[in-house]
């Protein structure tokens, strides 16, 4: 793949990962060769570890742009945040808890251009526990009925234009994040392929998007969301 002369910014949202970030972090140093500048905006989302100051130990290696929080905002909150802040044109989001690998990076970089939106999913579903695949699927069934899309996945990494996101604005801090990004960016009517990709399921490890507090979330963006694209330009 040829160089990208662009500038990229990678938002990467954490709570407690001092034993992933630096994994993270140099997975993505890896993955991102192709790419004239990067810029890694890290969210420290209120860790009570030591994941500041793992993601402060890379300020002088690489070009960082550090955001603490004082208490834990929610994912949606940070990666919001995140994209706002960053300087780069094109925008991104990877976990900080490493759930993927190098491979599966640069198979989303390959698209590069070949749409306004490069939207990855998981292909090694099958892997997941089966709960949270029976919710993954239920999920995105009810999204993609509800807007009529057939999009595969709503909680994979996105690659999009700053200048895209800036005409959007997503609200929610709740795990439905990726998902109002995605429906508000098609609302723009722009273009979109999908990419699989395979990611780590790390075992015993559990998830917050199952906590009350995350459920009653989503519901209401997904309300929110249905409300504003589907009854408000019906009328």
């Amino acid at each position: 793949m040829e160089s990208i002369p662009h500038k990229l910014s990678i938002i990467i949202p954490a709570l407690n990962e001092e034993k992933n970030l630096s994994k993270t972090l140099h997975m993505l140093i890896e993955s991102t060769p192709m790419w004239k500048d990067v810029e890694y905006v890290i969210i420290d989302d209120g860790s009570s570890d030591h994941t500041y100051e793992v993601a402060k130990g890379f300020s002088n290696q690489i070009n960082t742009l550090l955001i603490r929080h004082s208490k834990p905002m929610g994912r949606g909150y940070s990666i919001n945040e995140g994209y706002k802040r960053a300087s780069g044109e094109y925008l991104i989001v990877f976990n900080g808890k490493k759930d993927t690998k190098s491979s599966e990076v640069k198979k989303i970089f390959s698209n590069f251009e070949k749409a306004d939106i490069i939207i990855s999913y998981q292909a090694n579903t099958h892997e997941r526990p089966l709960i949270r695949r029976v919710l993954s699927r239920l999920f995105t069934t009810i999204i993609n009925f509800l807007f009529s899309k057939r999009i595969k996945y709503y909680n994979g990494s996105i690659l999009l234009k700053k200048e895209h996101f800036n005409l959007i604005s997503p609200k929610t801090s709740s795990y439905a994040f990726d998902c109002e990004l995605i429906l508000q960016l098609l609302n723009l009517k722009l273009s979109y392929i999908e990419v699989p990709v395979n990611d780590i399921f790390e075992d015993g490890r559990k998830t917050r998007s199952l906590n009350i507090r995350n459920i009653c979330g989503v519901l209401s963006t997904v309300l929110r969301i249905f409300w504003q694209l589907r009854i408000l330009r019906s009328k």
